[in-house]
Order: C-alpha cells, then structure tokens, then sequence
C-alpha cells in the first residue's frame, strides 16, 4: 500500500464529492445549461462550471487548512481558470462533455498538481464505473473501485493484437484528413480501432490495458496531464507522434499536445503510421 502525500489525500477526498456533484448532473433529466465556447463542437454545461468551482474551493479550502501558504496554491482549468502559484492544480472538470450531454457514461474528472514545473500527483475519477486512478510520483499508479486499491501496469502488446483508441479534435477540418489518413493506414494492421470521446479514460484505459495504443491530437494540458502521470508510474510512456518525450507545461493554457500512449516496451511499434507530415504541413 502505498504512503500518499497530504496533497494527494487531498486530490482524492476533492474529487470523491466532484464525482458525486458530476452524477447528479449525469442522473438528472433538467436543463443543463449547454452553451457553445469557441467553436459549434465545443460545449460547456452548469456541471462543468459547477464541478471546476467544487475543484479549486475545496482544494484551496483544505491546503488552507493543511497548513501551506494560501499565495502559492494555483490552479488552471478548463473553463477559464487561470491563478499563478507555486502548486498548480490542473482541472479538467468533465472531459468528455458531449458524452456527458448524451447520458453516454464515458467521461472523466481529472486533476493534475506541479510544484512549479514538475508534477506530484494526478489523479482522474470514472464517476459512472465508481472509480478512481490514482498516482503520485515515484509511488506507482493505483486504482480505487470501491472498496479496494489495486496497483497498475501496462503489458507489452503487438500491433497486431491492438486496440487503438483515436482522439484527435478536429475543429481545424484538416486535422479530421490527419485522422482519418491514420485510421485507413492502421487499420488493417490492428485488431480494431476506437473512439470513445474522453482523452483522460482512454489514457487510465492503456493503464489498465483495455486498451494497447491511444493517439491524441490538440489536447491541452488538463486533457493529459493527469493521465500522462498515472501512464507513467505504471510503465507505460506518453511521447509526441515523433517520439520524443515531453513536459505539460502547467503555465501554458494554449499550448496543443500530439501525443501517444502505450506501454513503454511497445509505443516503438506504432510511431511510424502517425502522419508527421501532414500534420506538419497544417501547422507551417
């Protein structure tokens, strides 16, 4: 079992009520305020607003409490959170918000804490499958279902043998080409290929081997650091599309990630059909 940091007890006990806050939502059949940001594709609701409000009060709330310095708690979050600081929480509030809209139970609650640039701990909450993924650096990557904590790890796999889960957003229509160049090159190479719309349970899915590959694109830091994390700690590895290893910067909220996950005896085994080129030609 391992031995948490106060700040991950605190990550756990936070998302413990935000997930409860999130199914509420998820139950209830009234209004949930669905308003369009950016583009027509990209949506928030009252539960995300809610859930990311829940997140930063009761974390500051209990740091507080714990005894660290209330000017160096920070936090940035998906819906407009931006407060500098020596621990930055990263929020992704609901990830997977058209699932969430759709009663389709894929979505996740992510938290990420760094001390300065370096993370801690993450930790993403299931809240319809009743768990919770859970890792702190050096300490391994867990998973809570219920009443039980079991330790995770990727397996090896061959390509052959793999289910690769697509996430790649394609509000800039070319990315939509990248993608679907990718798919009709990998497919006949894997066993299937899946989209399921939640960047952060598709990367806790690699971990707990549901699936073997998992490809993203223009996800931004809260999409991926909390996963990137928990990969990490269960000997898997989360690399750009031309395989170099990279940092989340917790200080920059526009910056895009092209990355995939994989076991980290694996990931070799799929660099060579992510489309660099074109992407390259996209952002030129």
């Amino acid at each position: 079992m391992p031995s948490f940091s106060k700040v991950t007890e605190i990550l756990e006990q936070v998302i413990t009520e935000a997930s409860q806050t999130a199914l509420k939502y998820f139950k209830d059949e009234t209004d949930l305020g669905i308003r369009t940001k950016q583009h027509r594709t990209d949506i928030v609701t009252k539960a995300d607003i809610e859930v990311q409000n829940l997140i930063q009060n009761s974390i500051f709330r209990e740091m507080v409490k714990a005894g660290f310095v209330e000017s160096e708690i920070g936090f940035l979050g998906e819906e407009g959170l931006v407060k500098p600081g020596k621990y930055i929480f990263l929020i992704d509030p609901i990830d997977g918000t058209k699932n969430f809209i759709s009663r389709f139970d894929i979505f996740g609650i992510a938290v990420c804490v760094f001390i300065d640039t370096q993370p801690l701990a993450g930790i993403i909450s299931a809240p319809a499958y009743q768990k919770i993924y859970i890792a702190e650096k050096n300490k391994g990557a867990w998973l809570q279902h219920k009443s039980e904590l079991v330790q995770l790890q990727t397996k090896p796999c061959d390509l052959g043998n793999a289910v690769v889960n697509f996430d790649i957003n394609s509000n800039i229509p070319e990315m939509k080409g990248v993608r679907e160049s990718m798919i009709s090159v990998l497919s006949p190479l894997v066993r299937t290929i899946r989209m399921v719309g939640s960047s952060t349970l598709e990367t806790c899915w690699v971990v707990e081997n549901i699936f073997n590959f998992a490809i993203f694109g223009r996800q931004k830091a809260w999409d991926i650091a909390a996963g990137k994390l928990i990969l990490e700690e269960a000997d898997g590895a989360m690399v750009d599309w031309s395989g170099m290893n990279f940092d989340v910067d917790p200080f920059d909220p526009d910056r895009r990630y092209f990355a995939v996950a994989a076991n980290k005896q694996s990931i070799h085994q799929i660099l060579p059909y992510l489309d660099i080129t074109s992407l390259n030609k996209i952002f030129d």
